[in-house]
């Protein structure tokens, strides 16, 4: 799964992303997982593209980061929760092992 997103940062530069997931298992859940990977791009084009959130201003210089892993916190998700529920669990964790990851940036995903 590929996500590019461009958009203008706080003060007017472009604010380019490129986010790639080079598998995704989603283990114990009963929802279509197509359903639930358009979920996670949806979340994360959403939280890439807010700016009171943590990739609101670009940091002084570029930065790549490759993370091998990401579990997500499910204790509230049901085995019947809805693709949308999953998605956007799945993609504030993706967004907060990000931000744990680069040095400067605030926090994790809310």
């Amino acid at each position: 799964m590929d996500l590019d997103m461009s958009g203008p940062d706080t003060v007017g530069r472009p604010a380019d992303y490129r986010l790639e997931i080079g598998e995704l298992a989603i283990d114990g859940f009963e929802a279509d997982p197509a359903a639930i990977g358009q979920a996670i791009r949806r979340e994360l084009a959403r939280l890439l593209a807010d700016p009171r959130g943590p990739f609101g201003t670009l940091p002084q210089q570029s930065r790549s980061h490759v993370i091998r892993h990401v579990d997500i916190d499910a204790r509230g998700l049901a085995a019947d929760a809805s693709p949308r529920e999953i998605g956007q669990a799945a993609a504030r964790a993706v967004v907060s092992r990000i931000t744990a990851a680069a040095p400067g940036r605030r926090g994790g995903a809310r």
